[in-house]
């Protein structure tokens, strides 16, 4: 007979607080928010700055790559000014 199909199973651990602010998700394994780009801190609480992400890489080579705060995996670089 098939195996019915449930989702994963999560851990119990609460984070604070729960809802991260608002701008992060809850890990429920370690119970530490996950934040998303400009949030840093103990529940996403604390707003980063960031440098400008639609300038040059260098000033002498205008047509070089830009720079921004997002890595190759889509995850925030975690810069600061």
């Amino acid at each position: 007979a098939p195996v019915p199909w449930r989702p994963a199973p999560r851990g119990s651990k609460p984070c604070s607080p729960p809802d991260c602010n608002g701008v992060g998700v809850c890990n429920h394994d370690t119970g530490i928010c996950q934040c998303t780009a400009g949030w840093a801190g103990d529940g996403c609480a604390q707003a980063q700055k960031r440098p400008c992400q639609h300038r040059p890489h260098t000033h002498e080579d205008p047509l070089a790559l830009l720079v921004h705060n997002l890595g190759d995996d889509g995850e925030d670089r975690n810069w600061t000014v």
